[in-house]
C-alpha cells in the first residue's frame, strides 16, 4: 500500500465515524494529501520532525496561513484517530497528539490570521461610518445606521 493510499484509508476510516459536510471532508482530504506530498510517509507514523517538514514545505510552497492552520488541525485530528486505532490508551493518545505540533507556532499563526481577517469583512471603515453619521440629517437615519453598523449588516 502506497503512502497516499495508507493516508487516504486512514482518512476514510476517520470520516466514517463522523458526519461532516462536503467542504469539511474536502479540507481533511486536502490536508492529508498535502502531508503525503510534502513528507511522503504515512500520517500514522508521524513525529514532530515530519510535521515540522510538512509545515516548512507548506509555507515555502506559498499556502495561505489560514489554510496551514486548518490543515494542521485536520492532521492533528487524523493523527489522533490513527493512534486510537492502534489501541493506545486515552492518556497516551492525548500526550502524543498534544506534543506532535509543538514545533509549529499554531497560536502565532492563528493570531496573525485573525489580525489579517479583522478588517476584511467590514464594508465600511470607522472613518467612513463617522462621515455617514455626520451626513445623516434625521435622527432615525442616524439610529438606523448605528444599528446596521453594530450588527454587521
Amino acid at each position: 500500500m502506497t503512502t497516499d493510499e495508507s493516508n487516504l484509508q486512514l482518512l476514510k476510516d476517520y470520516l466514517s465515524t463522523r458526519y461532516f459536510k462536503y467542504g469539511r471532508k474536502t479540507g481533511y482530504r486536502n490536508a492529508i494529501l498535502s502531508y503525503s506530498r510534502y513528507v511522503g510517509a504515512p500520517l500514522s507514523d508521524a513525529d514532530k520532525s515530519s510535521l515540522q517538514r510538512w509545515f516548512n514545505k507548506a509555507k515555502k510552497d506559498g499556502l495561505n496561513l489560514s489554510t496551514i492552520v486548518m490543515y494542521a488541525f485536520c492532521l492533528r485530528t487524523s493523527y489522533r484517530h490513527a493512534l486510537q486505532c492502534k489501541g493506545l490508551t486515552k492518556e497516551v493518545v492525548d500526550i502524543k497528539t498534544n506534543s506532535i505540533l509543538d514545533n509549529i507556532p499554531l497560536k502565532d499563526l492563528s493570531r496573525e490570521v485573525s489580525r489579517r481577517n479583522n478588517g476584511r469583512d467590514k464594508l465600511v471603515t470607522p472613518e467612513e461610518f463617522k462621515k455617514l453619521l455626520l451626513e445623516a440629517k434625521r435622527p432615525r437615519t442616524k439610529a438606523l445606521l448605528v444599528v446596521l453598523y453594530e450588527s454587521g449588516c
